[in-house]
């Protein structure tokens, strides 16, 4: 259908996410098997990765109580928290309580500088902060596989947090 009309261009330069993020995001794709060509990030990041390992059914509490101090750090940027089955309304309906408004869905609005959405949803968007939750559940989806979580992982343009009670997968903690 497009015979030698296309060609492949592979990505080299990354102008988004900080050196600190991208590179936990590309030993976490190669200790899991995925080959990804690490681009090379332009700058440094204020923050290396947050890693908040919490008891079993403490994910969403743990949002929760460290929503402020991701919102504080932002200062007025706009915040996605990325999260895949039952976690994703859950963490939206505990943050809806707290934040009422504010918390939105896609790339938020003027009012909403809070996002919940789901790895898929995120590709493509860009973020001042990220929160993921249960990152080896991410990784381990059916579909998904690596790339989910490599994808939550290179939202950021500031800072990355991860907050986990099924462990961290392998690669992120450098």
């Amino acid at each position: 259908m497009f015979g030698d009309r296309w060609q492949l261009e592979e990505l080299t330069v990354n102008y988004r996410t900080p050196s600190q993020i991208a590179e936990a995001a590309a030993r976490m794709a190669n200790a899991a098997g995925l080959v990804v060509s690490a681009p090379k990030a332009v700058r440094e990041g204020r923050w290396a990765p947050v890693i908040d390992t919490v008891d079993h059914g403490q994910v969403v509490n743990r949002l929760v109580e460290v929503l402020p101090e991701e919102l504080a750090a932002l200062d007025g940027g706009l915040l996605a928290v990325i999260a895949d089955g039952d976690l994703l309304p859950a963490a939206t309906s505990a943050l809806r309580a707290v934040y009422g408004r504010r918390i939105g869905n896609g790339a938020g609005s003027y009012e909403q500088d809070i996002v919940v959405i789901s790895p898929r949803e995120a590709k493509g968007l860009e973020f001042d902060g990220v929160v993921v939750l249960e990152p080896s559940v991410m990784l381990n989806r059916e579909h998904g596989r690596v790339g989910d979580l490599y994808v939550a992982m290179t939202r950021p343009t500031q800072r990355l947090r991860l907050i986990a009670a099924e462990g961290i997968p392998a690669g992120i903690e450098g």
